[in-house]
């Protein structure tokens, strides 16, 4: 009984380590008048995925940020070491499918 429990607690304790481990890092670069950033943050809400949201509209830090790490339009998605000039869903998926099952 006891060895039952503890190995459900080892497999719980890996399930928990390995989503920390692979947690990514997302950034959605996004403007007001930009429908496909609007479509971006919803699909990374409906997955659960949490993202940090910088707006580029009237904010020239965060537009310069978005030049710096090579965006020019919005949405201009980082995941990881990844970037994204455009909203691909298909892509988007792939890119976190290594950090988290989809």
């Amino acid at each position: 009984m006891y060895q039952i429990q503890a190995l459900k607690e080892i497999s719980e304790f890996v399930l928990v380590m390995t989503e920390v481990v692979c947690m990514t890092n997302v950034t959605i670069f996004k403007s007001d008048h930009c429908s496909a950033c609007h479509e971006a943050i919803s699909y990374f809400e409906q997955l659960g995925i949490h993202y940090k949201q910088l707006d580029v509209t009237f904010n020239q830090s965060n537009f310069n940020e978005m030049l710096r790490k090579g965006g020019i339009a919005t949405p201009f998605i980082i995941i990881g070491s990844q970037s994204f000039e455009f909203f691909d869903p298909d892509k988007i998926k792939e890119a976190l499918a290594c950090d988290k099952a989809l």
